[in-house]
């Protein structure tokens, strides 16, 4: 993450502008680094936005852009084998690859990795007797595809083959036992964090998508109620995202021409290029609130 600063009279105070950062704009200069390392903890619970605010101080001044943001992804899928043996897959920078009109993709991946008792194999490992692919139906994620013979690591499981979500493992031994498994994908979804009423007919929303491969847009749809028994009123806004964002964070006010105390239902859906909700494993991305104007 990049942070850029204007100096006044004066050197940039280290230490100012990144908070708990290690460093801080050096003097005179009018940018500064800051590298955040996730901590791999092997639970799949959603994704989480980090969100870095630099502030003017002493002899520094912030530019128009002063907030950076960036998103932590979980694995796209975990597994435990039969034999306890636990297991992730992750891949990135697939999403632009995705053709939505087709019943049945391949594609092979160039930035895979699959941790297997703690171990890591990555695209290109020589372990890998297959090429590691991922799964798509009409732009649906739907698993992958690959074998690994992991003899040379002294795994308890020799070797391992996935086809979907379906996981076959190897025990080497004089007779050779099959361990089988679901791996669990890490579903596609929208959260709304906030819809907090402000008054003047507006809605100040922040809200998360996560795992949402394929995604072109995001929509915020408000529903108003009918006066009078009269037909629902219906308005659209469209968030654009770029095609290699799977997840990110958005706030922004939406306003509603409605009165006081009337309550309406806002959702926030992830669509595809083709106008469909994003989808893992029939999860699709979308979240609901009401919430009653001020």
């Amino acid at each position: 993450m990049r942070f850029s600063a204007s100096p006044r009279d004066g050197p940039v105070p280290r230490g100012h502008g990144v908070a708990d950062a290690g460093g801080g704009f050096a003097a005179y200069e009018s940018t500064a680094d800051l590298e955040i390392t996730p901590i791999r903890d092997n639970i799949v619970d959603g994704g989480d936005v980090v969100e870095v605010t630099v502030t003017s101080g002493t002899g520094y001044a912030t530019s128009d852009i002063a907030t950076s943001s960036m998103g932590i992804l979980d694995p796209d899928v975990s597994f435990v084998l039969e034999d306890d043996t636990e297991g992730y897959i992750a891949f990135r920078g697939l999403e632009d690859e995705v053709n939505n009109s087709l019943a049945s993709q391949t594609i092979a991946l160039t930035n895979f990795n699959l941790n297997l008792g703690g171990v890591d194999f990555h695209t290109g490992d020589a372990a890998f007797t297959t090429i590691p692919s991922a799964l798509f139906e009409y732009g649906e994620f739907v698993g992958y595809s690959f074998d690994l013979d992991s003899t040379a690591s002294s795994l308890y499981c020799s070797s391992l083959s996935m086809t979907g979500f379906n996981i076959n493992g190897i025990v080497a031994a004089t007779n050779e036992a099959l361990l089988q498994c679901q791996a669990v994908a890490n579903a596609s979804k929208v959260t709304i964090n906030k819809a907090k009423p402000v008054g003047n007919q507006q809605i100040e929303l922040d809200f998360d998508w996560n795992a949402c491969v394929g995604v072109s847009k995001i929509t915020i749809t408000v529903v108003i109620p009918g006066v009078m028994g009269g037909a629902d009123q219906v308005v659209s806004t469209e968030v654009s995202v770029q095609t290699n964002n799977a997840i990110g964070n958005e706030k922004r006010k939406v306003n509603v021409n409605a009165g006081a105390g009337t309550t309406v239902k806002i959702t926030v859906t992830a669509l595809d290029a083709r106008g469909m909700p994003v989808k893992i494993a029939n999860s699709i991305a979308t979240a609901t609130k009401t919430v009653a104007l001020k």
